[in-house]
């Protein structure tokens, strides 16, 4: 019997689509590592704050967090469907599904917690407001592009840092989504250390939301994943 040799084409789709279970994984992961670090965060000011028992941050972003968790595991399922699957367009429709579910589940943590301030008469004064907004985090998503022009072609998401900071060819970027160099620690994190003005970060700049916005800005991106998904699109079409 006269075994056919796979086509260049096809080749080329099978090397996409395991790229793309790879990516899923990786997302899943770097995902579940950000809510542990907001976690550790929210836990951090708790502290810092004296909240005891029930009026706690962390208690009260509990189910949207567990939310998010469970959402950045069902990557991983899809990417064990891709593995088990043809490739085909149902299968990044699927995962382009997934994605938008999880940029949802992370999004709206920034809700839950600019709730919580305001149940706790928290507000966000200017200096917050630009902490949280450093590198444009009002007009940008996490797929690393402008949301008024989320139409236009992915390639202008591909130069942002991606999902740790990082370009697709595995060079460190400065800050990931936003790029913001976190390294440096501009403004020396969240805790109230001295800022790049010499002033503290206490009071009115220290909201929760003001804490998951930094955190998901530094730590949570889905623009790797968003261009994956359409290297794989693209890979189903035949070249001319």
């Amino acid at each position: 019997m006269v075994m056919c040799k796979p086509s260049d084409h096809d080749v080329a789709i099978e090397e996409e689509f395991s790229k793309l279970q790879q990516v899923l994984i990786q997302t899943s992961n770097d995902t579940s590592n950000c809510l542990k670090l907001l976690k550790k965060h929210l836990s951090d000011y708790d502290n810092r704050n004296g909240n005891h028992f029930t009026n706690t941050a962390t208690r009260f972003m509990r189910t949207d967090m567990r939310n998010a968790k469970d959402t950045a595991m069902d990557l991983k399922h899809v990417a064990h469907d891709i593995n088990k699957n043809q490739p085909s367009k149902t299968e990044t429709s699927s995962v382009r599904n997934m994605m938008n579910s999880t940029a949802r589940a992370m999004e709206a943590l920034k809700a839950t917690a600019r709730n919580y301030d305001r149940e706790n008469k928290q507000r966000m004064g200017v200096k917050g407001r630009v902490d949280a907004a450093v590198g444009g985090d009002g007009d940008r998503g996490f797929l690393g592009r402008n949301r008024e022009s989320s139409s236009s072609s992915s390639s202008s998401s591909d130069s942002d840092g991606g999902l740790f900071g990082k370009n697709r060819d595995g060079h460190e970027q400065r800050g990931g989504l936003f790029g913001n160099d976190k390294n440096e620690e501009h403004h020396r994190n969240i805790t109230g250390n001295e800022d790049d003005n010499g002033g503290r970060i206490t009071g009115s700049s220290e909201t929760v939301e003001t804490i998951v916005r930094k955190v998901l800005r530094d730590h949570f991106s889905l623009s790797t994943l968003n261009h994956q998904i359409k290297a794989a699109e693209d890979s189903l079409t035949p070249s001319l």
